[in-house]
């Protein structure tokens, strides 16, 4: 590996560039594709599997890139999925990836605006898209939408319409679009499977298109490389989750977020994809775990929200379902508060490997996840993943002179578990920093990694250094606050650019959320700063349980319970009541755009929130006045 010393972004170079075509051969080497073992397990609301064999999939593939190549998809074309979480966008997108073009996607719950922001910059060259999907027990229709985003995009030539291409609306059709529409179950007959046929790729040639949230304008287009994502891939997925050739993954995700292209790269690794599409709680509360035990799943991933919302609605799946096939629990999306370890742990199984796990779309993996060799503690993310030198860096030190990264053999990354039938360690997760001393402050890595993004989508290497490479000393810079343990682990506390600082004393947004959502009538909160004239203003929104006011008693116990567990600091100078939590499509909690409303400031991009409409209600905190 050579870096590159002005921006630190890795090259790599090989005497063999066949690199999809070696990790594939493997993958079919390793999983015997003529064989019928479970490839991928479809599962919808209807909790009826679907299952596709390994022989199904390759043969599937094999008919897709045909007719791609009759398309005229060639190496470097963009390909796009407008799809819900079933086995079709795999099988779309292998196909799209075998060619050596470049894949990427939105899941259909996008709104026209948020998909044509991210699709129209890339312009690609076929569509796949659907005709309706499920969600919560109602369909929806995606007429409407299809016609829209397709209209938008004269760049497509093709679309491939899963259920039936007669729901395009005639409007979709119009003199600026020039695509033809192609059934996917026709399309499949027309074509005899025959040998995949694999484009040579280099080890830095793009894979993947995928999008930044878009909270502070147009959505950036990340490209990812074949080599960087496949290699990082496999690494967190054998090493790091112990995932083996058999093994059920399963992950709560949509073809939105960057969890999908991580599940999927499962396959590489002879493990059976556990796809959802659907509601969490659909049509009970406990569905997904009626799945696990129906299906044997391995790994479960999910969110910190969704295992919060399983304890707040009193389900315990250790009371109903036998999971002997379980050994781990992933989350991720946001910080796993202390409380939430022994949820796990005393409601769905003692001897789980238990991983909250943080990285980012940006690198399309993780800086510190699970490692099933080492205890977990609770409240902390075990360590860094590995090969990868995670550091905290404290304002004003050099990136140098950083909290070490100690033994790579020992570390890997954020909450994980032992595996081994104890549960968390009861250890002391008092952060600090290699000397003892307390440590607190930005995520950084400070060596090349070889899934480091190739870059933005048409940018010259601008705005790309600007994002990751400018704030700290030339180094990778995540935006995470963090402090890393004694036991080398890290504790998270939110976002940088949305921590507070009154009075001057640095608060990270998580540390109020765990508190707060605490607490039976709150469903879930948001905090942001409020500027004044010398200083800053800590203002909280509250979501409560239906029907319920904000009285004065219930603002009194918010302040108490957050000064008694945290400090006086943390206690807002107002509270308001909301009906909604603004966030984006990957369900990240949008800090900025609450902030920004409250100071009178222009939120820079809507599109990008799910529940745009929300916003309105957090004007009232615009007065100056914050007695309430």
């Amino acid at each position: 590996m050579i870096a590159d010393s002005e921006s630190g972004h890795p090259s790599y170079t090989s005497n063999d560039d066949n690199k999809t075509d070696k990790a594939i051969s493997k993958a079919n080497e390793e999983n015997n594709s003529t064989d019928n073992r479970a490839a991928i397990i479809s599962v919808n609301e209807t909790q009826q599997p679907q299952t596709l064999s390994w022989q199904e999939l390759t043969d599937q593939v094999s008919c897709l890139q045909q007719w791609l190549v009759q398309c005229g998809v060639t190496k470097g074309d963009v390909v796009a999925g407008y799809l819900p979480n079933t086995a079709h966008a795999v099988i779309a997108m292998l196909a799209t990836t075998s060619l050596g073009a470049i894949w990427t996607s939105a899941p259909p719950e996008f709104g026209i605006a948020a998909v044509c922001e991210r699709f129209g910059q890339v312009k690609p060259k076929v569509v796949f898209a659907c005709a309706h999907y499920q969600f919560n027990g109602k369909q929806y229709s995606m007429a409407e939408k299809n016609a829209a985003v397709l209209a938008s995009l004269p760049c497509v030539t093709h679309v491939c319409m899963i259920d039936n291409a007669a729901s395009l609306t005639p409007s979709s059709r119009n003199s600026r679009s020039s695509h033809t529409c192609h059934d996917w179950y026709v399309t499949l007959s027309q074509f005899a499977p025959d040998q995949i046929r694999y484009c040579v790729m280099g080890f830095n040639d793009p894979l993947y298109m995928l999008y930044s949230s878009g909270t502070t304008g147009q959505p950036k287009c990340i490209v990812h490389s074949v080599g960087g994502t496949l290699l990082n891939h496999l690494k967190e997925h054998r090493l790091h989750c112990d995932i083996h050739r058999g093994d059920r993954v399963f992950y709560y995700t949509t073809c939105g977020w960057m969890m999908w292209n991580w599940l999927v790269s499962t396959l590489a690794s002879g493990a059976t994809l556990v796809l959802y599409d659907g509601h969490p709680f659909y049509p009970q509360g406990d569905s997904l775990w009626q799945m696990a035990e129906t299906l044997n799943i391995s790994l479960f991933g999910t969110s910190a929200k969704y295992l919060e919302q399983l304890e707040a609605r009193g389900i315990a799946p250790i009371n109903r379902f036998q999971l002997p096939d379980l050994r781990s629990v992933c989350s991720t999306g946001s910080v796993l508060n202390p409380s939430q370890f022994d949820y796990v742990y005393r409601a769905i199984k003692p001897d789980v490997h238990l991983a909250s796990i943080s990285g980012g779309t940006d690198i399309c993996g993780c800086f510190v996840l699970g490692n099933p060799l080492s205890p977990v503690y609770r409240g902390e993310c075990q360590g860094a993943a590995l090969g990868m030198d995670v550091a905290v860096h404290s304002r004003g030190t050099r990136a140098a002179d950083s909290t070490e990264y100690t033994d790579s053999g020992s570390n890997t990354d954020n909450d994980s578990n032992t595996g081994s039938g104890d549960n968390t360690d009861s250890g002391d997760s008092k952060a600090v920093n290699d000397e003892g001393n307390n440590k607190r402050g930005e995520l950084i890595c400070r060596n090349s990694f070889p899934n480091q993004p190739l870059g933005f989508w048409h940018d010259n290497g601008e705005k790309y250094h600007h994002a990751y490479w400018q704030s700290v000393n030339g180094v990778w810079s995540h935006g995470d606050e963090v402090m890393k343990t004694r036991h080398q682990g890290f504790v998270f506390f939110g976002r940088s650019d949305a921590t507070l600082n009154p009075g001057g004393v640095r608060i990270g947004t998580a540390e109020i959320y765990r508190i707060v959502n605490q607490l039976a009538e709150v469903i879930d909160c948001v905090a942001a700063a409020k500027k004044t004239a010398s200083d800053e203003a800590v203002i909280l929104f509250v979501q409560l349980a239906p029907n319920l006011p904000l009285t004065t008693d219930l603002q009194h116990t918010i302040c108490q319970q957050l000064k008694q567990q945290a400090s006086p600091r943390h206690v807002p100078a107002a509270i308001y009541a909301v009906s909604d939590i603004p966030r984006t499509y990957s369900g990240k909690i949008s800090e900025l755009a609450v902030k920004a409303v409250i100071n009178g400031e222009e939120v820079k991009n809507t599109h990008a929130l799910v529940n745009a409409q929300v916003l309105r209600e957090y004007t009232v905190a615009q007065s100056p006045s914050s007695d309430h």
